[in-house]
């Protein structure tokens, strides 16, 4: 039934769709005829012919063109309304040329009336009612290929807010479980290893850090959750406070690493509200995989009223190329990928406070990064009563 159902559409689609043209090359048509056998029994004179009866068949031999274009290049509905502009055109100014008689004649007056009068009328309201028709048809076209991208574009803005619900509700439970399974290990390595020594105790510590590092990429990706979840949110933050916590807690970590401090008192920026997990990860970086003899690291902050780079340089073996093409491209394959999430968390963090990233080759050795962000009024930001930091700091 259901296909006999859509067969009878189609059939009587297509039957609209031939009527309508027909009604349109049919009107051109006749009304060519009318012109040809106006012209050919004409007694006038060369111009008068060519000022009337050849401009009417122009404009009707136009229409049959129109309706044989339309034919082949719309649809059933996009022609019937073509039909109806031209024929709307046509029997309004043959009303027009009836009331002109009707005008003149009552006041007395005379007018050549006959075939080709009405035919000339007639030929102009065909062809100004198609051209109007082919402006309202590519209208109405224009208008339903918006609605149609609109209504996909809600289809998929939909489609994507729920997988994205979706991923978050399974993220938090998995990262959840995941963390106080880890939290678990963690304690059971570090107890294994104050109870133990020699290579037990080494393989316990092994297993403690590899925990403590699987616990801090679960941590990153909270943070990369709450980014997903505030875009659009901006901050004035007082980066000073962020890198002088921030450096705190990196000479806490990794006390061997000499550390090279110089900025204002005051830096106010406008930032993501993560925008201290995007310097510690930078600091981490610097720091953690610094293998030289003397490891040192550079902090430099330039504030001005409409930008604010922070300069991070070692003297490490500097950033994997793979790695910063990686971060170019903006995805990752199986081949081709970071070695955990803290850059692509930096990465993020700086794209949703508008900023930039850089990064470059130091001399002789090592990497230097630049963040550049939004400066903002160092009226919004609390805290600058604050004694400032001093130009540099041994870890």
């Amino acid at each position: 039934m259901a296909d006999g159902g859509d067969g009878d559409v189609g059939v009587g689609s297509r039957g609209q769709h031939l009527a309508s043209v027909g009604v349109i090359v049919g009107t051109g048509a006749v009304l060519s005829g009318i012109h040809l056998l106006s012209i050919a029994g004409s007694k006038a004179n060369v111009l008068t012919v060519l000022s009337g009866g050849v401009t009417s068949l122009v404009f009707s031999a136009a229409v049959v063109g129109i309706g044989l274009w339309a034919g082949q290049s719309w649809e059933a509905s996009s022609t019937t309304r073509l039909a109806v502009w031209c024929g709307g055109g046509t029997a309004s100014f043959l009303l027009l040329a009836f009331l002109a008689r009707i005008l003149v004649e009552s006041q007395g007056g005379t007018l050549p009336l006959g075939p080709r009068w009405f035919a000339g009328a007639s030929s102009t309201g065909a062809l100004l009612g198609s051209v109007l028709g082919i402006y309202d048809v590519r209208h109405v076209r224009a208008r339903q290929r918006w609605r149609t991208a609109k209504d996909q574009t809600e289809r998929l803005n939909n489609r994507l807010r729920r997988s994205n619900e979706r991923l978050m509700v399974m993220n938090r439970v998995l990262r959840h479980n995941v963390r106080n399974d880890l939290n678990v290990v963690q304690g059971r390595a570090e107890l294994i290893a104050s109870r133990n020594t020699g290579v037990d105790a080494r393989d316990a510590e092994t297993i403690a850090d590899v925990a403590q590092s699987l616990v801090a990429q679960s941590d990153k990706a909270r943070t990369l959750e709450s980014l997903m979840g505030a875009e659009g949110d901006h901050q004035s933050i007082d980066l000073a406070t962020v890198v002088e916590r921030e450096l705190a807690a990196l000479g806490q970590t990794y006390p061997g690493v000499q550390v090279a401090i110089e900025m204002p008192e005051q830096v106010p920026v406008e930032a993501a509200p993560s925008l201290d997990t995007a310097v510690a990860n930078l600091l981490e970086n610097a720091a953690k995989h610094n293998d030289a003899d003397e490891p040192r690291v550079r902090v430099t902050v330039d504030w001005n009223p409409i930008e604010t780079e922070l300069v991070i340089a070692d003297n490490g073996p500097g950033v994997p190329e793979h790695e910063l093409d990686v971060l170019d491209e903006g995805s990752e394959t199986k081949l081709r990928h970071t070695s955990g999430l803290g850059l692509w968390t930096t990465v993020w963090v700086v794209e949703h406070s508008d900023g930039e990233l850089e990064f470059e080759d130091n001399d002789p050795r090592g990497t230097v990064v630049r963040m550049r962000l939004p400066s903002a009024d160092a009226a919004e930001v609390d805290g600058f009563d604050r004694v400032g930091l001093t130009t540099t700091m041994p870890a």
